[in-house]
């Protein structure tokens, strides 16, 4: 048999059982990046979903260079960080903001009624800073005295979750006030008839570090974020589910658009995300 022949043959002969076979595999393209899936459910409800880190860099002015280096770069370098630092770098990148299409409030009414607002307080609420002027736990209060003052409900609270729990004083329910006997309340026109565990998580460690970290435009910046915005913290239980912290329930809210499906789960076999209060 010549070698032409042979070379023939051995084209048509079928494989040996057991041998390699090589697949030609067609490329497709790779579907876009969404992000976490309980933040492509949160862009369902909002116009623009960041992070903490991303919200507080948009917000600090221009001349806080210095802040806005350290913000940005916490976490992200080979520095050994103290433990208040991991806390407050955690919460910069685990937390996720909610913005609606409303505009900023840019007229000073809000800010000059913070500064008669803290000018009333004895300064006992005073932040780990050592500085009044960096009291978290009164920006805290402050934002829901806001709330209920521009709230048009004679009773009731209004839609946003630091309120609930605290009603406005009457003379029927004055004595409803929860705390110690000759306790004043902590904000001034409400009563708190049972615990916010929402505002006090707003007033533990880390968000006092994080507010002394801003710096002098970290009161705006905090009051801003607890009025205006929805705040989302990441929790260890289950996947990718997230704790609301602030603003108006989610529960509460339409999609963006009515036909909008519900957020599938990326990975086979994961559960979808919830958000808790």
């Amino acid at each position: 048999m010549s070698g032409r022949e042979h070379l023939k043959r051995r084209r048509h002969e079928p494989p040996h059982a057991g041998a390699e076979q090589k697949r030609v595999c067609t490329s497709r393209p790779s579907p876009p990046d969404t992000g976490p899936p309980s933040r492509a459910l949160l862009n369902l409800y909002y116009q623009r979903v960041t992070t903490l880190r991303e919200y507080l860099l948009s917000r600090l002015p221009a001349t806080s260079r210095a802040r806005k280096k350290k913000i940005s770069r916490l976490g992200t370098t080979t520095a050994v960080l103290s433990e208040r630092e991991t806390r407050v770098y955690h919460l910069l990148d685990t937390t996720l903001v909610g913005l609606s299409d409303k505009p900023y409030d840019q007229s000073e009414d809000r800010w000059r009624e913070w500064v008669t607002y803290s000018q009333k307080h004895d300064g006992s609420h005073v932040s780990l800073t050592g500085d009044p002027a960096f009291s978290q736990s009164e920006i805290v209060d402050f934002t829901i005295w806001l709330l209920f003052s521009r709230s048009n409900k004679a009773n009731g609270r209004p839609r946003h979750i630091l309120c609930d729990g605290f009603r406005k004083t009457t003379g029927l329910n004055t004595g409803r006030q929860t705390g110690r006997a000759g306790e004043r309340p902590s904000i001034p026109g409400l009563l708190s008839v049972f615990p916010n565990h929402h505002v006090e998580a707003l007033k533990r460690p880390p968000w006092p570090h994080l507010l002394a970290l801003l710096g002098q435009a970290g009161e705006r910046i905090m009051i801003d974020l607890l009025v205006d915005c929805a705040i989302f913290q990441s929790v260890n239980a289950g996947l990718n589910n997230m704790w609301q912290l602030s603003g108006t329930p989610l529960s509460e809210l339409d999609p963006l658009h009515l036909d909008a499906a519900p957020p599938l789960a990326q990975a086979s076999g994961s559960c979808p995300p919830s958000v808790l209060r």
